[in-house]
């Protein structure tokens, strides 16, 4: 019986053993894939500490230009933090006393614990990133 050809789809190269009375071919693939259009890119968040009593704000910006219309979703954070999506997206923060380290009394306060937030957006074809940056409380001066 004589061997049976193999029809490649893609370009490859393709080699053929006699082995044990069977003709093997082993076929590596050398092109023809397909790239997949990258997601959305968010911005980095970092690192951020603000005083107590101050609204914090912080602009959140997505590279992604054929994204269409995102969705955003803050995943997790300090107590009342909120994503606010008009008229641009930013997130948003009012630290409290409660949010400051807890000290002894008559002994000034001192900064709170570092505290995470995580952002997800995702684009219209459900293509999603997430990002996460901290925020910490710090006493406001005293007058």
């Amino acid at each position: 019986m004589p061997p049976r050809k193999i029809q490649a789809r893609r370009r490859h190269d393709r080699r053929s053993i006699w082995f044990l009375g069977v003709w093997l071919t082993v076929s590596v693939i050398t092109g023809g894939c397909a790239t997949e259009q990258p997601g959305p890119i968010l911005a980095p968040l970092g690192q951020y500490e603000t005083e107590v009593g101050v609204p914090w704000q912080l602009p959140l910006t997505l590279l992604d230009p054929g994204a269409g219309q995102p969705t955003w979703h803050l995943l997790s954070g300090p107590e009342g933090m909120r994503l606010f999506l008009t008229p641009t997206v930013h997130l948003t923060w009012l630290a409290t006393a409660f949010d400051l380290a807890l000290v002894g009394p008559g002994r000034p306060r001192t900064p709170g614990p570092t505290q995470a937030f995580k952002i997800k957006v995702c684009d219209r074809v459900q293509q999603c990133v997430t990002a996460a940056g901290t925020v910490r409380a710090i006493p406001s001066p005293q007058p």
